[in-house]
């Protein structure tokens, strides 16, 4: 039930700026792919810090660790949104859906992207100087 409101939320945010790029002529699957991987790789991070810093797991592996993971994990995200949107022809789906994207999935879609930055960067100053 939640995954599919989820999976709506994604293929809105896809189509609203697959139809963004579009009216710049080039290829317009790169920036919404690359957009949702990077804001999903992110709100992995916040797992990830949560267990990182709630465990004691900080004291086995040094914070050098955090930055190189968001690498990791944009990677990984990245080959599982190509696989979903170019080669399953995720693409082709959510045209082929007429779902008229509104104003309000373009503040979404901003909200989205700043809480998906600021949230991480919030939580390791959260439990480095408070926690």
């Amino acid at each position: 039930m939640i995954w599919n409101y989820i999976t709506e939320f994604y293929d809105d945010l896809f189509q609203y700026h697959y139809e963004k790029q579009k009216k710049f002529g080039s290829d317009p699957e790169v920036f919404p792919i690359s957009m949702i991987s990077f804001c999903q790789g992110t709100n992995f991070l916040i797992l990830l810090i949560a267990i990182y810093f709630m465990t004691d797991l900080n004291t086995l592996v040094g914070k050098k660790f955090l930055p190189y993971s968001i690498f990791a994990l944009y990677i990984i995200f990245i080959a599982m949104n190509f696989y979903r949107y170019s080669i399953k022809n995720g693409t082709e789906k959510i045209i082929k859906r007429n779902k008229t994207i509104d104003k309000k999935m373009k503040w979404y879609s901003n909200i989205y992207l700043l809480i998906s930055i600021w949230f991480p960067l919030f939580l390791i100053y959260y439990f480095n100087e408070i926690y």
